[in-house]
């Protein structure tokens, strides 16, 4: 029962809110980028930028990918906040919303272990790091290849292929984490559907099997 919560809050945060993202913010942040009017401050994203000024690696490689040099423009942001990182304060907020009890992750439930990473097996929640089931293209130059989700040419070595599903307590809240890529008809599909604590996570592409052996 407390899994079908989790999958239900899940759903209530992502679908509906992200509905009302996809609806409204690329006709408000605009605005909010023109007037600062702090009743649209929900369409912006304060996360994109560290405290000491500069950007966080992903905003940072999305900026060198649109604009072609680690340097903001209005099409950047509309883009970064008008399509892909859509009312990202407000979502924010929802997140500090469950701090939980500061136990850190306990409780680690491993159900689907099927993540590969340069012909070695990488187990989420076990490892260092996260690992989620994803592609990574190649970097150019001065690029983190970690960072790096879009391109023409698909890097195997730090690609990591196969399917995850791990259950785990974050500050005593529960959670989940699931990823999934693998090729089909050509294509290769990725799906990531997680909740972290009340910050929840929706991906799903298709791409194409381009790569140098």
């Amino acid at each position: 029962m407390k899994k079908l919560l989790a999958v239900l809050k899940w759903f209530l945060i992502t679908v509906p809110l992200g509905l009302f993202g996809i609806v409204t913010a690329p006709i408000l942040y605009p605005l909010f980028d023109l007037t600062k009017w702090k009743v649209l401050w929900i369409y912006g994203d304060d996360k994109r930028i560290k405290e000491d000024g500069t950007f966080y690696p992903d905003y940072k490689v999305f900026l060198i990918q649109t604009v072609g040099e680690a340097r903001e423009t209005f099409w950047a942001r509309y883009k970064w906040m008008g399509f892909r990182n859509r009312i990202w304060n407000l979502r924010t907020w929802i997140e500090f919303l469950q701090t939980g009890d500061g136990s850190g992750l306990t409780e680690l439930e491993v159900t689907i272990d099927d993540l590969w990473l340069d012909g070695k097996q990488v187990f989420d929640g076990r490892d260092p790091w996260k690992q989620e089931a994803g592609l990574k293209y190649l970097a150019e130059p001065g690029q983190n290849p970690w960072q790096v989700w879009s391109g023409d040419v698909i890097d195997f070595r730090y690609s990591i292929i196969g399917q995850s599903l791990i259950w785990f307590k974050q500050d005593g809240i529960l959670s989940f984490r699931y990823s999934y890529c693998k090729l089909w008809f050509g294509r290769w599909v990725t799906l990531k559907i997680n909740l972290f604590k009340s910050d929840t996570v929706l991906t799903l592409k298709f791409q194409k099997d381009n790569y140098v052996s």
